[in-house]
């Protein structure tokens, strides 16, 4: 399923990335009013990062020759980001900045957490902005409304993310993540953002999902999508989803480039969005630069001083 194609109409959303503007803002200013409460349940404490793997696991089947549909997906390298789903001990973007200063960028948005979240996509796309939908395939998260029908497929807590525990049957929660899925096509997303598909590779003994097992989930889940005419954009590994659309990485001022590098050197020469988040750095142009040296100038970068997000490409 990896190698599927990507439907006709997915390829207009692609068109839409090849259009993104390159001159977004480096230093951006919040708009009146831009705070915003609704974020509150999923960001209200942070912890510190999970534990995470830095190799690939060996026993991943060989890598399937993408169709020749698959091999149009080619977007503009760096483009400006906004984030509205996560953070790390700083505010994420509001939907009100969002609407007031996002031009030609990627939004990752959290459309389950507001109906207004939800509403703005809409208005975000409108801005020619490609916006891309947040969901966790490897953990439940307590606050979400299908809770009751995920609980059952999960099992120890998720250690340092208070109200999380792991997936431990792929197979049984599947049907809800599709469902998840559907409505994020219904709602006008364009690419999903897959959080904790490595949550299987840490070699944690207290949960029986294999990496094997957890790569045809990830798969089955980027399937789904495409279906349903959206891309699918990797968190953090491309293990097991080496044909995605895209890769973003988490980076903290005391663990960089702690992902397996070729991972994201992959994506950026198939010309694809790479996307680094660097976390609570009072430098964020040297951080940026550092990655620049080892990546080149393609790759995204999205960073955050204590407070905000500032530095966006």
């Amino acid at each position: 399923m990896r190698g599927t194609p990507l439907p006709t109409t997915a390829l207009a959303a692609v068109s839409v990335l090849a259009t993104l503007s390159l001159s977004c803002p480096r230093e951006d200013k919040p708009a009146p009013g831009a705070a915003s409460s609704s974020v509150a349940r999923r960001t209200a404490d942070r912890r510190p990062p999970r534990a995470r793997l830095k190799t690939r696991t060996s026993t991943a089947p060989p890598r399937p020759t993408p169709g020749k549909e698959a091999s149009k997906r080619v977007l503009p390298q760096p483009v400006c980001a906004w984030n509205h789903a996560y953070e790390e001990d700083s505010h994420n973007d509001s939907i009100a900045a969002i609407l007031a200063g996002a031009r030609g960028c990627y939004v990752l948005i959290d459309p389950f957490e507001s109906a207004g979240a939800r509403e703005a996509i809409p208005r975000i796309k409108a801005a020619g902005n490609v916006v891309g939908c947040y969901v966790s395939i490897g953990s439940c998260e307590k606050w979400r409304k299908d809770y009751r029908t995920t609980k059952p497929h999960c099992g120890p807590a998720y250690p340092g993310w208070e109200g999380e525990t792991y997936v431990i049957d792929t197979a049984g929660i599947l049907p809800a993540i599709k469902a998840r899925i559907d409505k994020m096509a219904s709602w006008g997303c364009q690419m999903v953002e897959f959080d904790n598909m490595d949550w299987a590779f840490h070699h944690n003994k207290k949960i029986t999902v294999t990496p094997d097992e957890a790569r045809r989930y990830n798969r089955a889940v980027c399937a789904h999508t495409r279906a349903r005419k959206m891309m699918c954009m990797a968190k953090n590994t491309t293990d097991g989803a080496e044909d995605f659309d895209g890769l973003t990485v988490e980076s903290y001022t005391h663990d960089k480039n702690w992902w397996t590098a070729s991972h994201l050197h992959e994506i950026l020469a198939a010309g694809k969005l790479g996307l680094i988040v660097h976390y609570k750095d009072e430098s964020c142009a040297k951080a940026r630069a550092s990655y620049r040296k080892i990546y080149g100038e393609k790759v995204s970068f999205l960073c955050s001083d204590k407070r905000r997000y500032r530095l966006r490409k």
